[in-house]
């Protein structure tokens, strides 16, 4: 209702899109995500949208991305940003790109009192500033998806558009620092570029955002959680989400309480007391691969399999739903 819809168009992306960087236009026009979007847009590949008449052949003058406000969602501006670098590289140029924020973290206090973050490390640098104390009198709720905003929410965004909207500009690092980002060659150099570690803070309140320093700052970020989620550690051998998985199970059994609880109820206390910021459906198939013992899953398990968690026949893969299987810990966890 604050952005009427003679001039504004809304297309939903369904999961992440295709990484065009290393794709061909016929990969390009098979993926059926990618062709919607260059249909909707008018796009066409044999233009370089250099004049004026060929941006008026475009059926929107602009784009603008709206994400979640996560790391994953970092890595979908990103990639959309690499298909016009790859393609339409003119139309980045003139800003036919621009993106729409929303905060990552909310903290509120009262009625008038409210602090938005659109990283996580302003928010850690945020509460580095105020005692405990302090911390405890404000409401603090992550907003992972944009389906955590209520029509409140956002309502309240679309009628401060100038604040959220954005808009991208480009350098001559540009080009390189995209490459760098998405081109699948590259894999030895982002991992020197992991190593170097990053020192980019964007600014989330200007009205400009260069696009070289917010692939620096964001997909770092992106790639760095990445890592962390999918690689185990040195120290314990466990993920990320095993490890809280491990946490939450030993909170909830005891030596004098070790008694079945379903997968899809542990997996929610799980999320619940871990603080575990993605899905719980994730976890739940994290804690089924806890359970299984057959060779080439684990060499100890760490909880028990009571029901069908899956055999060697299908590698796993033939685990029953989470809803009918149950788990408790093992004597030796």
């Amino acid at each position: 209702s604050h952005v009427k819809n003679e001039y504004y168009g809304a297309f939903a992306l369904k999961g992440k899109p295709l990484n065009c960087y290393n794709a061909n236009p016929s990969m390009m026009t098979k993926n059926k995500e990618m062709n919607n979007l260059c249909k909707m847009l008018g796009l066409q590949f044999n233009k370089r949208y250099e004049t004026e008449d060929d941006l008026k052949s475009l059926r929107y003058r602009n784009i603008v991305m709206l994400t979640d406000a996560d790391v994953d969602g970092f890595d979908i501006s990103g990639l959309i940003c690499a298909m016009f670098q790859k393609y339409f590289p003119n139309l980045l140029k003139h800003g036919f790109i621009k993106r729409f924020v929303t905060p990552v973290i909310l903290c509120t206090k009262g009625q008038h009192e409210r602090h938005e973050f659109f990283d996580r490390g302003s928010f850690d640098r945020w509460t580095d500033t105020i005692d405990k104390k302090t911390l405890n009198k404000y409401t603090i709720k992550y907003l992972k998806g944009l389906g955590t905003s209520d029509r409140k929410s956002t309502l309240y965004y679309f009628q401060r558009l100038d604040h959220y909207l954005k808009d991208y500009e480009i350098d001559d690092h540009t080009k390189q620092k995209i490459d760098l980002c998405y081109n699948k060659t590259r894999a030895k150099d982002r991992q020197v570029w992991l190593l170097n570690g990053n020192d980019t803070v964007i600014d989330y309140s200007t009205k400009k955002y260069n696009l070289t320093n917010i692939l620096q700052a964001e997909i770092f970020d992106f790639t760095h959680h990445s890592v962390l989620r999918a690689i185990p550690s040195v120290v314990d051998g466990l993920k990320e989400s095993q490890r809280k998985i491990v946490f939450g199970a030993l909170k909830k059994f005891t030596s004098n309480s070790n008694r079945d609880a379903k997968i899809a109820q542990l997996g929610a206390y799980c999320a619940e007391v871990s603080m575990y910021l993605h899905g719980e459906k994730s976890l739940c198939d994290a804690i089924t691969a806890l359970t299984q013992s057959f060779p080439g899953s684990n060499n100890l398990p760490l909880l028990v399999a009571s029901g069908q968690t899956g055999s060697r026949l299908a590698n796993g893969d033939d685990a029953a739903s989470v809803r009918y299987t149950y788990t408790r810990l093992q004597k030796y966890t």
